[in-house]
């Protein structure tokens, strides 16, 4: 579902710099914003707020990246940040097209099935033996083969490329049965893990994949609905530890529209166009016109790295009790000017009903005032 950008101005940018270049996940977190009424239609969707999940990655160059670094390196980096689900589907087909490069060549150069005059069972059982031997059988097949019924996720009809993007559960027994289990109305998408580490498929009520469906982020509805567990519920769908070379391959990528290999990895093609951009580490002569716009936002984006997991890094106790001092403070003298404004229209007030009275009664004198003029005439 990966797809090359067609627009023409992206491609007067010149992103060769990139082939030596690889790319390390670095994390992901979400913000809250607000849908306006016209998207709410196109998308006919309810809710008002909905979560906008990124993703950050950075390109470090090969030589340098480091897959035991959760940061990757620490020098002639670029730092980017794009959609996550932009970032998923593009690494979602990339990684399986590797994989399935990675798994023929191993069938081919270490199993020595093909040669066999057998029967196409005995051979997939062949390959299927063979990559257990190399553990390579939850990556490379399809499933196996000395189950009677085959019990995969295709025979459900649940297609997971479909899903790293937010969309609605549909299954091979169709509508009718989700509206039987009451899945009717229910979305799959991706969603960034608490700690910002990981990325798993989730269950969600709406269709901008913000809500979820039950407190187990809606495995426990999946398998209740389908009967099979909620694929990359526990997984990560990105391998956080490693450097994602952006050199081209040909050997599996094969040759564009033109017969032409490409020098960029159409991963980090695809990722680098429509991402936010800080390239202000990036040494001078790599690129001629580095993009600064983003950089504001992706060092607001605090992230701590332990034992290589990226979490949202919260206010430190200095931060939180300047803000609570800042806002009691910022709180009482807005009170303190309450009261004299309260305090001096009380004055005024009393001020302009005593001369509106006096107005009123311009003759009348106090007693003690009358007494005492009466008093001084004898």
């Amino acid at each position: 579902k990966a797809r090359r950008l067609e627009d023409g101005n992206a491609y007067q940018i010149d992103v060769s710099w990139v082939a030596n270049y690889s790319l390390k996940f670095q994390g992901c977190h979400y913000v809250q914003q607000f849908r306006d009424d016209e998207e709410q239609n196109q998308q006919g969707g309810n809710a008002g707020v909905q979560l906008k999940h990124l993703v950050r990655f950075r390109l470090c160059p090969t030589d340098l990246c480091n897959e035991n670094k959760s940061m990757g390196c620490s020098n002639k980096y670029g730092d980017y940040v794009v959609g996550l689900e932009t970032f998923v589907d593009v690494y979602y087909e990339y990684q399986k097209r590797l994989e399935e490069y990675q798994c023929e060549t191993y069938l081919q150069n270490n199993c020595n099935c093909q040669n066999d005059d057998d029967a196409q069972g005995d051979q997939e059982m062949c390959e299927y033996d063979c990559l257990v031997a190399a553990g390579m059988e939850d990556m490379c097949a399809d499933g196996n083969p000395y189950e009677q019924d085959g019990q995969g996720q295709q025979d459900n009809g649940f297609e997971v490329e479909r899903y790293m993007e937010c969309a609605e559960l549909e299954m091979n027994q169709g509508r009718r049965h989700l509206e039987e289990n009451q899945g009717f109305g229910l979305f799959v998408g991706p969603y960034c893990a608490e700690q910002g580490g990981s990325i798993h498929l989730g269950v969600f009520l709406d269709d901008s994949c913000s809500e979820f469906a039950d407190s187990s982020q809606g495995r426990e509805t999946f398998q209740s609905i389908t009967g099979m567990q909620l694929p990359y519920a526990d997984e990560n769908i990105v391998k956080a530890d490693s450097c994602m070379s952006c050199m081209y391959n040909p050997n599996w990528e094969g040759q564009d529209g033109n017969g032409q290999y490409n020098q960029v990895a159409e991963l980090c093609e695809q990722l680098y166009y429509p991402a936010g951009k800080c390239e202000q580490r990036l040494p001078s002569r790599v690129v001629n016109e580095p993009n600064n716009f983003a950089c504001g936002y992706i060092e607001g984006i605090q992230t701590v790295h332990q034992d290589g997991i990226s979490r949202t890094r919260k206010a430190n106790a200095g931060t939180t009790f300047f803000i609570t001092f800042l806002f009691l403070f910022t709180f009482g003298l807005l009170l303190y000017v309450h009261y004299l404004r309260t305090r001096l229209g009380l004055k005024i007030r009393l001020g302009r009903e005593s001369r509106k009275e006096t107005l009123l009664n311009p003759h009348e004198e106090e007693p003690a005032n009358i007494q005492s003029r009466t008093h001084t005439i004898d």
